[in-house]
């Protein structure tokens, strides 16, 4: 059986292929910047939803709204 949870994002800074992620409000985390939806900027709030199952793990990422 799989669990499903739902997170904001906030894109603090994006530069040499790498963006610094605030999640959930808490803590910031580095991702690469290939896996932003196209055309997010600094400050965009980001909605995220993780589908996990055994075996499998998906993130959508969805651009929210301008903070």
């Amino acid at each position: 059986m799989g669990k499903r949870s739902k997170h904001t994002w906030v894109v603090d800074v994006i530069e040499d292929g790498s963006a610094s992620i605030e999640v959930d409000g808490r803590t910031i985390t580095p991702i690469p910047e290939w896996m932003l939806p196209e055309g997010v900027k600094e400050g965009d709030v980001l909605s995220v939803t993780h589908d996990r199952k055994e075996g499998k793990s998906e993130l959508l990422i969805e651009t929210d709204r301008k903070k």
